[in-house]
């Protein structure tokens, strides 16, 4: 008798921690640069509580995580395309609700509908990330279009962006 009902709140507890997403790899399926947001198809089975193994659904305006500072207006973007990788978290806390500051009809905690994506996971090293680390610097590879004035307190190098900067 004990033993059917620890079995029971383990299959109970199961049950429940399957409804729970954190974070998953994604695959950027397409963008709207407008609205921030992008379609994503997360990699990996959904896991159900009788134990099948399904396909994630496509999860539809997510929006992506960028370095940015509302109220200064100050940020870092960058091109997002269709096939790159991204890391897809789930909020705890209902989106629709901090979109437009509505009321939530339903409770959707760790939910798949409550998803933001940040770009730029990698599934494979990059010889960016290699050179930044063995030139403990920030490096882009790019175009680099700057709103706003360069200032520096060190040397500027490379012949290109001095010869822009010195007028040439």
């Amino acid at each position: 008798m004990m033993q059917e009902f620890v079995q029971q709140v383990e299959e109970t507890a199961k049950s429940v921690m399957y409804e729970i997403h954190t974070a998953l790899p994604g695959k950027i399926i397409s963008v709207d640069p407008r609205k921030a947001t992008a379609q994503i198809k997360p990699y990996g089975k959904y896991l159900t509580h009788s134990g099948k193994k399904l396909e994630y659904p496509l999860l539809t305006e997510v929006p992506l995580v960028f370095p940015f500072s509302q109220t200064a207006g100050i940020g870092i973007a960058f091109p997002v395309n269709s096939g790159d990788s991204c890391l897809v978290i789930f909020s705890e806390a209902e989106l629709d609700e901090w979109r437009s500051s509505a009321e939530a009809e339903t409770p959707l905690r760790f939910d798949l509908t409550n998803a933001v994506a940040i770009p730029g996971l990698l599934s494979l090293g990059c010889g960016l990330v290699e050179k930044a680390c063995a030139q403990n610097a920030v490096v882009i590879r790019g175009n680099l279009e700057v709103e706003g004035n360069i200032t520096s307190s060190g040397n500027i190098t490379g012949e290109h962006i001095y010869g822009y900067l010195a007028g040439q």
